[in-house]
């Protein structure tokens, strides 16, 4: 079992507008890096990566492992933070793990008792809810709520959201929130991430996947052109 805690680390981030970047060194030093990407992540992400690394007088090569958000988040978003994660543990042959937001919340709420409700951003006209406790989130407690249900869904629940930005809440988010916003950065994925990377088995690089519920409208688009076309 390798010991990550004087390792080169590296997380990224890219589930929501801002493109986020973590690098971990010196057993117990971060640097971050943390820009509004918009719909630029992939034009940006390898730039911005270096420039991390130059800061902190990383070569890429010391890198010896990599933390990617799976989300739930921008679909574009996270296929190019995947990408870039693949990319680089295979060229570095290093391992490379996934942090879900359900387990940064649950992280982040791990004192809480009773189980409570998390609410992360899908849609427009709707948001993923799961359950964390003690720490830990039910996978299969996840599933999507319109906005306009969220009230009945979710009455008499704790819940609080992970992901939005805070300037920008929905009203129908706002009015079902009874434990406010869990706010965090790449020194969360990071932590998490390393407590990860330092059981003895880390997953196959092959089923580092986003955190998806529900298939995406390009995924759709493909699986009926493939109908189609049969």
């Amino acid at each position: 079992m390798t010991d990550f805690s004087n390792e080169n680390i590296l997380a990224i981030d890219c589930s929501g507008n801002e493109l986020k970047l973590g690098l971990r060194f010196g057993h117990d030093r971060i640097v971050k890096l943390s820009l509004e990407a918009g719909r630029s992540h992939g034009q940006l992400i390898i730039e911005k990566i270096s420039d991390l690394l130059k800061s902190a007088e990383i070569k890429v090569e010391h890198l010896k492992a990599l933390v990617v958000s799976t989300g739930p988040g921008s679909f574009t978003g996270l296929r190019i933070a995947l990408a870039a994660a693949k990319g680089m543990a295979t060229a570095l042959d290093i391992p490379a793990v996934g942090v879900s937001l359900f387990e940064i919340a649950a992280f982040k709420l791990s004192n809480a008792e009773q189980a409570v409700t998390v609410i992360v951003p899908f849609k427009r006209d709707s948001v993923f809810a799961g359950e964390v406790k003690s720490g830990k989130f039910d996978n299969s407690s996840i599933r999507v709520v319109l906005m306009k249900e969220l009230q009945e869904k979710l009455s008499g629940s704790e819940v609080v959201s992970c992901g939005f930005d805070e300037e920008k809440i929905p009203i129908e988010v706002e009015t079902v929130l009874t434990g406010g916003s869990v706010s965090f950065d790449t020194a969360d994925l990071l932590q998490i991430g390393f407590e990860k990377l330092k059981k003895s088995k880390v997953p196959d690089i092959v089923d580092l996947e986003p955190l998806y519920i529900q298939k995406s409208q390009a995924e759709i688009n493909f699986e009926q052109a493939q109908t189609d076309r049969n």
